[in-house]
């Protein structure tokens, strides 16, 4: 079995990801959007970009990691699977621990002492790492994401609140930020291309009129 898969399976996968696209250097997708993303992830129902600031985004995952139990709790860009330089000076430091550990867990398995030196496995690195890597065909989206995992049933948890996931569609997730007093640093909303684009941008101005959100509309054509 790889040294990940031993990691990943100890972890009971416990691991949660929000993904984001960051900014941009051409100031037409960061007003507009991309066409990509707004065909990928719109709907029907029409289509919405929130753009939050990622300062204040930092500022409430410091806070939430405070408050709960988390192993692990960050928000950081993708490293994506072309960029080889990148991806080694970012994680040189989580790569080295991770490799170190190899012999550790071999000798455990030898010895038939596993559970004895999992606690001193390099999760957190391991799990940094893993959750800010992904294939180079997904590079035009210039993810961001805020990953999060909750301590595995058999380490003992602090006296801080565990998150409990919940079931949404079939899948288990965890509600970030949800028992904080702060709101979420929305800054603007993007209306996105949509053939009932006038009424989702009213529909939108309703619901936010008591607020300070920007709101713009994208001028990408529905249909060109």
């Amino acid at each position: 079995m790889l040294v990940g898969e031993v990691l990943l399976n100890a972890l009971e996968k416990e691991i949660y990801i929000c993904s984001f696209s960051g900014s941009t250097k051409d100031p037409n997708i960061d007003k507009h959007g991309q066409l990509s993303q707004w065909r990928g992830y719109g709907s029907d129902n029409g289509r919405f970009c929130i753009v939050l600031d990622t300062k204040e985004l930092e500022n409430l995952c410091d806070k939430e990691f405070q408050k709960f139990s988390y192993m692990g709790l960050g928000l950081g860009d993708i490293v994506y699977s072309d960029q080889v330089e990148e991806f080694y000076e970012e994680f040189k430091g989580n790569l080295d621990a991770i490799v170190d550990y190899i012999p550790a867990l071999t000798q455990a398995v030898i010895s038939k002492r596993v559970k004895k030196r999992a606690r001193a496995a390099p999760y957190n690195e391991f799990i940094a790492t893993i959750c800010r890597y992904k294939h180079f065909g997904f590079k035009e989206e210039n993810e961001v994401r805020v990953y999060a995992h909750l301590p595995p049933s058999y380490m003992s948890k602090s006296d801080k609140t565990c998150k409990t996931p919940v079931d949404v569609n079939g899948k288990k997730v965890i509600k970030l930020f949800s028992d904080l007093s702060e709101k979420l640093p929305i800054v603007r909303i993007i209306v996105g291309p949509h053939q009932k684009i006038d009424e989702s941008t009213e529909r939108l101005r309703k619901m936010v009129e008591n607020s300070d959100i920007e709101i713009d509309v994208s001028a990408i054509p529905f249909l060109d």
